[in-house]
């Protein structure tokens, strides 16, 4: 009788599993929101690639004409919700485009996060940051990211 009871309880979380839509265009698993910026004075609107909190850190990558961003926040090291300086710590922010990354760390890099909200099923806030190349990892030249806002549900 009593493994008539357990296996029900051990087959449930594999056919939720089985059950979970892998179509879902924002790339989150019940997850929903939004990524914006303008790059290098141009309006980008990003399709959400990644976005987590496990509590000791947040992460948000979405992709759009060709661009992606990366943005995340070492929980541990810093107080949030609040502001945080993307150039310390495993906190940062990275622009990548074809095979090449800029950067917050990088030459003439800098810029901030300010996570408004931040819970264990949602994350608002705002970024701006200057990405420069880090050891060949661009051509050259500074990426600059204004007005970036974001909005996702986990």
């Amino acid at each position: 009788m009593r493994r008539t009871r357990i296996l029900p309880l051990v087959l449930l979380p594999l056919t939720l599993a089985a059950c979970s839509s892998s179509d879902d265009p924002a790339g989150l698993e019940d997850g929903e929101g939004t990524l914006t910026a303008i790059v290098d004075g141009a309006p980008w609107n990003a399709q959400i690639r990644v976005a987590t909190n496990n509590g000791f850190l947040f992460s948000l990558q979405g992709e759009a004409n060709g661009i992606e961003i990366s943005l995340s926040a070492d929980q541990t090291r810093n107080t949030l919700p609040g502001t945080v300086d993307l150039t310390a710590g495993s906190t940062g922010a990275q622009l990548v485009e074809g095979s090449e990354s800029w950067y917050a760390v990088g030459e003439g890099g800098g810029g901030t996060m300010t996570l408004e909200i931040l819970t264990p099923s949602r994350a608002k806030g705002t970024f701006q940051f200057n990405a420069g190349p880090v050891a060949n990892s661009a051509s050259g030249g500074v990426r600059t990211i204004i007005d970036g806002q974001f909005d996702v549900t986990f």
